[in-house]
C-alpha cells in the first residue's frame, strides 16, 4: 500500500504555466520536467489531452495575465511594438486558459506580484531583463537536475510557489483552486 502524504490529497503533479509565446510549461509529480509553451491551441490542447491521461491528481498554476492601466495608455498609439507584444500575450494566456479549462483541470491563477513576493524574490521596479537572468539563476539553484532557460524558468518557479503553498497553506490551495466542469462550458 502506498503512503498517504497529505499534499497528495489536493494534488499529486503540479502543472505551471508561464503564458506568452516565449513562455514555458513546468511539471512536477516525482520528478521534475520542462517544456516550451506549444505554440497553437490544438498543440496546447493535444498536451493537456496528455496530461489528463498520465496524471493521477493534477492541479495546474497559471500566471494570471492583465492589462495594467500603464499598458492601457499606450493603445493610443505610443508604442506600437508594446502595445502588439501585450495583445499576443493576452491572446496566448486566453488559448492557454481555454484549453486548462476545457479539458476539466482544477486550476489556480496567480499575479506575478503574489507569486514573486510569496518567494520573496520580487525586486520593486527591476528591469525586465535583469529580473529574467536573476529568476533564471534562482530557478537552477532551486532545481538543478534541470536545464533552466530564460522560457522555463517563471514556470518552475511557480511550480516551486506551489509545493509550498500545498505545504504550508493547503487552505489557500483550496479557497483558489477553480474547476469548470465540461457540461459547464458547453451551456455557457
Amino acid at each position: 500500500m502506498e503512503n498517504i502524504n497529505p499534499e497528495y490529497l489536493l494534488a499529486r503533479e503540479i502543472i505551471a504555466c508561464d503564458p506568452g509565446v516565449s513562455g514555458g510549461i513546468a511539471k512536477w509529480s516525482d520528478r521534475i520536467e520542462v517544456w516550451n509553451m506549444p505554440g497553437s491551441l490544438d498543440d496546447l490542447c493535444d498536451y493537456f489531452d496528455y496530461q489528463k491521461s498520465i496524471c493521477k491528481n493534477p492541479l495546474v498554476i497559471l500566471e494570471k495575465v492583465q492589462l495594467w492601466q500603464g499598458d492601457e495608455n499606450n493603445k493610443q498609439g505610443q508604442n506600437v511594438g508594446r502595445q502588439f507584444r501585450i495583445q499576443k500575450m493576452l491572446n496566448q494566456y486566453a488559448e492557454l486558459r481555454s484549453a486548462i479549462r476545457s479539458r476539466g483541470f482544477q486550476y489556480i491563477e496567480v499575479s506575478p506580484v503574489s507569486w514573486q513576493s510569496f518567494l520573496s524574490i520580487r525586486i520593486k521596479g527591476e528591469e525586465r531583463v535583469i529580473r529574467k537572468r536573476r529568476f533564471k539563476d534562482i530557478a537552477s539553484d532551486w532545481y538543478p537536475s534541470v536545464k533552466v532557460t530564460l522560457n522555463n524558468a517563471d514556470a518552475l518557479l511557480l511550480v516551486e510557489f506551489m509545493r509550498r503553498k500545498l505545504k504550508y497553506n493547503p487552505l489557500w490551495v483550496t479557497q483558489n483552486i477553480q474547476k469548470k466542469s465540461d457540461k459547464n462550458l458547453l451551456s455557457k
